[in-house]
């Protein structure tokens, strides 16, 4: 039950890296506020595995609440919000965006499988958001989102350093003309040394009470 996890993440005053993929919580969405009220308490919470949970079905009210959770979260590093079908909604994916673009501490974010591509131009406009409020991010994947249009903006940034588009890793560097140069800067730069995938999420043993662990895998 959604309730009893989110009670428990409620007293989980250590917990550093935490993986929910593949639980479907789009399907849930009645009880998902449960859960994020107990991911709002999160206050240690470093590392965040949400991918493939459906969230893009998730009514505009249960996607406030995620990404007020997330912004409360003030130690979170890195989030895996890959595969959730973000592109069936322009209006939810920029409610939780907003949120996002609070969470300062945010180095790394993984956005890819979303059919971003839906959204068309207006989803990048949207992703800015985050790039341009989120100081401290320096990864971010938009992998397998058939994008095929892209705007300077998305690209100017002064602290993000590697963006991955499909096949192509961008090097976001404000003294070059990046929308006609980064396909030859990603020529020099080996994608696996850049950005964390699903399978570097850590999943820990659940062998010890929720309370006294630093990372867990449900």
């Amino acid at each position: 039950e959604l309730e009893c996890l989110g009670a428990s993440l409620a007293r989980c005053g250590q917990l550093q890296v935490l993986d929910l993929s593949s639980n479907d919580f789009g399907s849930s969405s009645f009880r998902f506020q449960s859960l994020c009220a107990g991911l709002s308490q999160c206050y240690t919470l470093q590392t965040l595995g949400l991918s493939c949970n459906n969230l893009g079905r998730l009514q505009f009210g249960e996607l406030e609440c995620l990404g007020a959770s997330l912004a409360r979260c003030g130690q979170l590093q890195v989030l895996n919000l890959s595969g959730n079908d973000f592109g069936s909604s322009s209006f939810g994916f920029q409610i939780l965006c907003n949120r996002l673009a609070q969470c300062h501490s945010l180095q790394m974010l993984d956005l890819s499988r979303n059919n971003l591509s839906l959204l068309g131009s207006g989803g990048l406009e949207i992703l800015h958001i985050i790039l341009r409020q989120c100081y401290q991010l320096k990864k971010l994947s938009l992998k397998n989102n058939e994008l095929e249009h892209f705007n300077d903006n998305l690209f100017d940034s002064h602290h993000t350093d590697v963006i991955l588009i499909d096949n192509i890793t961008t090097a976001a560097d404000t003294s070059t003309s990046v929308n006609s140069n980064f396909r030859s800067i990603a020529e020099n730069i080996r994608e696996g040394q850049f950005f964390v995938s699903d399978s570097n999420f850590e999943r820990a043993r659940v062998g010890k009470p929720l309370k006294s662990q630093s990372r867990c895998s449900l």
